[in-house]
């Protein structure tokens, strides 16, 4: 491995206070075709911060240079009180992308999601959305049906085009 540049994703803007930028949780990193990389992760005052936004930035020249694609506002996306806390994207051999997030069910937004003294865990799901346009449109997010835990892995697209998400139970 050799490193070939370094530099910085994105500064915090987007409508970020100044503390909202303080911490970055939960960053992948995807390379989506032979120069696009695609970073998300969760940014805010502290990890488990009601001000925490998931960003998704995106570059087209390897990283020389980025764009802010996507900063979701925590809250309803799955039509209930909830928030994404990780999200990665995979490539499929067909040209579409899959992104999978690890949503939260929480009434009270940047509560932990794991208990600090019991370790108990607030009900999670991985979720799925799908783009045909290389990321620019999504369409909705789709619950996956299992019993999950953290778990923001991309899915894996094996020989037979089945698709396969690791997580923990």
């Amino acid at each position: 491995m050799r490193v070939v540049d370094s530099g910085i994703v994105g500064n915090g803007e987007s409508g970020a206070t100044p503390r909202a930028r303080s911490d970055c949780a939960f960053t992948t990193v995807s390379l989506i075709d032979d120069a696009t990389l695609v970073v998300c992760f969760r940014r805010g005052e502290g990890r488990d911060y009601a001000d925490g936004l998931m960003s998704t930035y995106v570059s087209q020249d390897l990283g020389r240079t980025w764009e802010a694609r996507e900063v979701d506002a925590a809250g309803n996306h799955l039509g209930e009180p909830g928030e994404l806390r990780g999200r990665s994207i995979a490539r499929l051999s067909d040209g579409e992308i899959v992104e999978t997030g690890l949503s939260i069910d929480s009434p009270q937004l940047g509560q932990p999601f794991v208990h600090p003294e019991t370790t108990g865990l607030l009900p999670m799901h991985i979720v799925h959305r799908r783009s045909v346009d290389g990321g620019r449109s999504w369409g909705e997010w789709k619950r996956m049906d299992t019993a999950a835990s953290p778990c923001s892995m991309a899915v894996l697209e094996l020989a037979d085009g089945v698709l396969a998400q690791p997580y923990e139970c």
